[in-house]
């Protein structure tokens, strides 16, 4: 037992399993044994987890950005947003990726927590965080359409086509290719459900063309909503 509630989801890397708690504390254990290596109170009440070797980050209710080194009672990094984030970040071996509340999507430095990239505009809620596929960074949106840009540079693959959605479209659920080369999306809207996929290279505005709409009457459910440096001194 850790003492409070597990936020999902953990984290398991180099023999470690990292979660976050409802008490606002960070736990890691020890994956084979389960024992309690260290238990850190944090400053917040941090969002989803996401692990890159051994460093944790994570968006917290303050509207900041964390990183921690796995094991460390100080944070690596702080960056203060003031927004808070959408879903978990996720890291590639440069940058992390996370989306936010104000529509955006910002790419920081894994050591340093300074930008990669200026903040992108997004032209609507991200439904959670970024996706990473092939180079490529794919945000859904509550609209139930895809945001697609280069995760090297920030710029656009994809805009999003809001017109081709089935009106009052919701995003349903949304899930990648075990090789993560491929993404898909159910939406719903009307007495229409929808499955649109986006895979890895494939940009421009017809991408979502490469893969048949597969479609079928139903009845629509209740519409839920998705769920939603500053340098080291």
């Amino acid at each position: 037992p850790v003492g409070a509630e597990v936020e999902l989801p953990i984290v398991v890397s180099d023999g470690r399993v990292i979660a976050a708690l409802a008490n606002r504390a960070l736990v890691v254990l020890d994956l084979p044994t389960g024992a309690v290596r260290k238990r850190m109170l944090l400053p917040a009440k941090p969002g989803e987890l996401a692990g890159s070797e051994d460093r944790v980050y994570f968006g917290a209710d303050d509207g900041e950005l964390y990183a921690y080194r796995a094991g460390s009672e100080d944070p690596l990094w702080v960056f203060p947003l003031k927004v808070n984030i959408v879903g978990a970040p996720v890291a590639d071996d440069r940058c992390v990726y996370a989306a936010f509340m104000d529509n955006s999507v910002r790419a920081f430095r894994r050591g340093s927590g300074t930008s990669c990239w200026s903040a992108r505009a997004l032209t609507g809620r991200p439904a959670s965080g970024p996706m990473l596929t092939g180079g490529q960074l794919v945000i859904p949106l509550t609209t139930s359409d895809l945001v697609v840009i280069e995760a090297r540079d920030g710029k656009p693959v994809r805009r999003p086509t809001v017109a081709a959605q089935p009106s009052a479209a919701t995003l349903q659920a949304i899930s990648a290719s075990p090789d993560g080369t491929s993404i898909y999306i159910v939406s719903v809207g009307g007495d229409q459900r929808r499955v649109r996929g986006h895979r890895a290279g494939h940009g421009g505005a017809d991408a979502g063309a490469r893969h048949r709409d597969r479609r079928r009457r139903v009845a629509a459910p209740p519409r839920a909503q998705p769920r939603g440096q500053r340098p080291a001194p």
